[in-house]
């Protein structure tokens, strides 16, 4: 929604540059038009039409001069309606999304696992077509699935780790009891180097 309001407000102000663009350019052809014409009726070399033709060459100078009061006026007119609808527009922006409430459930002892057999044991030599599905049934991610104890995080609860991220609960392991999380990762020295932490984790609601 920003990036299409930004885009409205571009617009509203390019489609202005081009409409003053359009009455200048008229109003100079019009100042030429006179000015040119003013210069062919002072060459006529009669004395007798010099000053019938001088007061011809004024009324066209005046309309001129006319015109480009007029243009003047059209360009204000313009860019004052331009910078209305750029200011309405400013005002129809919806507000962004509040913050998701986050509830404080305590301080977790935060680990992380791979699909290795290492980490999973006999669940390793069970993925069909490679994909690793987790106890909840949902496919496991990286930096989005992690293993919980559902007596105290229900599958399918999103949480933030509070250093760490959002997660959802998607999966559970035998060592993963209480306050106990175990992030899902894809490489085995990466969860490894991950070590053992602990943090802070809210419920998202």
């Amino acid at each position: 929604m920003i990036k299409s309001e930004c885009y409205r407000q571009y617009k509203f102000r390019r489609d202005r540059r081009r409409a003053i663009v359009r009455v200048v350019v008229r109003a100079a052809a019009a100042i030429g038009a006179g000015v040119a014409l003013g210069f062919l009726i002072l060459g006529v070399t009669e004395p007798r039409e010099s000053l019938a033709k001088m007061e011809t060459v004024e009324r066209v100078l005046e309309t001129s001069a006319d015109m480009t009061d007029e243009v003047v006026e059209t360009t204000e007119a313009v860019t004052e309606d331009f910078t209305e609808n750029v200011a309405e527009s400013a005002t129809e922006v919806p507000e962004t999304e509040t913050e998701p409430e986050l509830v404080e459930i305590g301080s977790f002892v935060v680990t992380s696992y791979c699909p290795c057999e290492i980490c999973c044991g006999k669940w390793a030599l069970s993925r069909p077509n490679g994909i690793v599905y987790t106890a909840s049934g949902a496919k496991a991610q990286a930096n989005h699935t992690i293993a919980v104890d559902p007596d105290v995080i229900p599958y399918g609860t999103t949480v933030y780790i509070d250093g760490l991220g959002y997660f959802v609960a998607e999966d559970s392991g035998s060592a993963i009891v209480g306050n106990r999380i175990d992030v899902y990762m894809t490489d085995h020295e990466a969860a490894r180097g991950f070590g053992r932490q602990e943090h802070t984790v809210y419920i998202v609601k």
